[in-house]
């Protein structure tokens, strides 16, 4: 019996490859219509979409950068200002004068000022030069929309005068605090916001610091415009009652 050998290459395959078959077909090309099994570049439109996602992409993360950093210096502003009047009332009793936290009534920048000489200008405030804390008032990242006192003030009360009820204050008041050597001070709601603060943005938050000027107790939250209507109207209600 006799058998036909074949000894032919088969289609498709190299010399070398000894029968292997090759990936594809001569002529073959990918969905896109680029030749298949040949290295090809990028396509324009390619490029722009990578691109346009990259962009996207970039601004994403710069936009939730600074949304995180202005949160992160008002944080810091409300903490500065917290420490700023726990300041206040012990210089004033180390230093035997009045020391006033005065916002700005234009800009809410907060300034710290004494009552120099006591016995020769009683009353006269000026600039705590002398003192460097003082300098660190956070006016640079916060600004005082509201400074209300709430209670009998230590300054009014030296002078016999009777502290204003709630139908004769401003709709947001910036009335000076005011701390006496006698470790006491007025008693006070200071309103806090960021320099920089979006319009008609009622979700936007706002610290509200509960200052107790017999105890020097200082409460803090953040309230948005709906809860701040809420507080100062209970507040109002609470001082009607006293």
């Amino acid at each position: 019996m006799t058998f036909a050998v074949r000894t032919g290459r088969r289609r498709g395959s190299s010399p070398g490859s000894a029968g292997r078959p090759t990936d594809v077909g001569v002529g073959e090309r990918s969905c896109l219509g680029r030749p298949v099994g040949l290295r090809a570049g990028f396509t324009l439109l390619e490029i722009v979409l990578t691109i346009s996602l990259l962009v996207l992409l970039a601004g994403t993360a710069v936009f939730a950068l600074s949304s995180w950093r202005e949160g992160k210096d008002f944080a810091e502003g409300v903490r500065r200002f917290e420490s700023l009047l726990r300041r206040a009332r012990v210089e004033a009793a180390l230093n035997g004068r009045r020391i006033r936290i005065e916002p700005d009534a234009d800009t809410g920048r907060i300034a710290v000022t004494w009552e120099a000489d006591p016995l020769a200008a009683p009353g006269e405030y000026t600039d705590c030069t002398a003192l460097a804390w003082a300098a660190e008032a956070p006016g640079d990242v916060v600004r005082v929309t509201r400074c209300e006192l709430t209670g009998p003030s230590a300054y009014r009360t030296l002078l016999m005068d009777d502290s204003p009820g709630p139908g004769d204050r401003n709709e947001a008041p910036l009335e000076p605090i005011t701390f006496s050597p006698g470790r006491t001070s007025d008693s006070a709601v200071v309103e806090l916001a960021p320099l920089v603060e979006a319009e008609d943005d009622e979700t936007a938050e706002r610290a509200v610091i509960e200052l107790d000027g017999l105890t020097g107790t200082i409460a803090t939250r953040l309230l948005n415009e709906e809860q701040r209507e809420a507080f100062y109207e209970e507040l109002s209600e609470r001082e009607q009652l006293e």
